[in-house]
């Protein structure tokens, strides 16, 4: 679907306008983006068995959870941003696989995650050279991610292979079908070209929003299926994601708009938007581990 729906658009238009980049990206992250992660108070409920999705146990770990990783990007921001890479590639990488027969603490089964969420992060940063270098433009990675990204075929191939070799031992420990590592590595090369069809914008809020994002939607759909009420629908997450999700887009959209108008250099305000992302990632991703484990 989102490979069609790239060759399809750039068979229309040839090259993206702006307004119609922009405005795909802000949908498809206003839609699915931000709404996966705001019912992060009823997971947290479920798996802690706290009366109340409104809890202060809740707000303590979430709040805390973001002030301290705010925190780190302001004193540390080069090891804050290489957390974030190897956290967001981990959490890509068990939405995807979750399944596989293995224990959660089983370092296979955690190198999987890893391997996969890099192949899949390392594809859309490699295959968009020159758009990367302007967000990290006067930022403290601008030299190492250009180093790296002046290797990114060599880095993008090591990082395929290696998950790939990594399922296959998965495989013959009989923990994973053998049809699977293949479904999977078809879907990852499927990926690899809708990447390559599309500027970053599209690429990254294609995946995160029409991939990601809705593969963690129908996960939660499944397990409040069974542990809440069987008839629970699209309808009831996006009625119950709704308080925090315009939460999230007042949050960030008044953060950008005073970065945006205090800043001398208003293009870097897409590099804010990563790092409130990240931000927000952070507890996030321990939340939705626990839906995982549930699943």
């Amino acid at each position: 679907m989102l490979l069609l729906l790239a060759l399809a658009l750039y068979e229309t238009y040839g090259e993206l306008p702006p307004w119609l980049m922009w405005s795909t990206f802000i949908g498809m992250m206003l839609v699915w983006g931000l709404p996966h992660g705001a019912v992060d108070h009823l997971v947290f409920q479920l798996s802690t068995a706290s009366k109340s999705p409104y809890s202060p146990k809740f707000f303590r770990f979430y709040l805390g959870y973001m002030g301290l990783y705010a925190l780190a990007w302001y004193i540390w921001p080069v090891p804050s941003f290489l957390f974030f890479l190897g956290m967001s590639a981990y959490h890509f990488g068990q939405s995807q696989l979750y399944f596989v027969a293995l224990p959660d603490a089983h370092l296979l089964k955690k190198g999987l995650f890893l391997l996969w969420g890099a192949s899949v992060l390392g594809a859309i940063l490699m295959l968009h050279p020159d758009e990367v270098k302007a967000i990290l433009a006067h930022t403290p990675f601008e030299k190492g991610v250009a180093w790296g990204l002046e290797r990114g075929e060599m880095v993008l191939l090591l990082l395929v292979l290696s998950w790939s070799l990594w399922g296959l031992c998965i495989v013959l420990l009989k923990k994973l079908q053998i049809s699977t590592w293949l479904r999977e590595n078809i879907l990852l090369g499927i990926l690899l070209v809708f990447f390559a069809q599309t500027p970053l914008l599209l690429a990254f809020g294609g995946y995160f929003a029409l991939w990601h994002s809705q593969q963690t939607i129908l996960q939660t759909l499944k397990v409040f299926r069974r542990h809440r009420h069987t008839g629970y629908t699209f309808k009831h997450f996006y009625y119950e994601a709704l308080p925090f999700s315009l939460l999230s887009y007042f949050g960030i959209g008044l953060l950008l708009g005073l970065y945006v108008w205090c800043s001398p250099a208003p293009g870097s305000a897409l590099f804010l938007f990563f790092v409130l992302i990240s931000i927000l990632t952070a507890p996030h991703s321990w939340v939705i581990a626990q839906l995982y484990q549930e699943g």
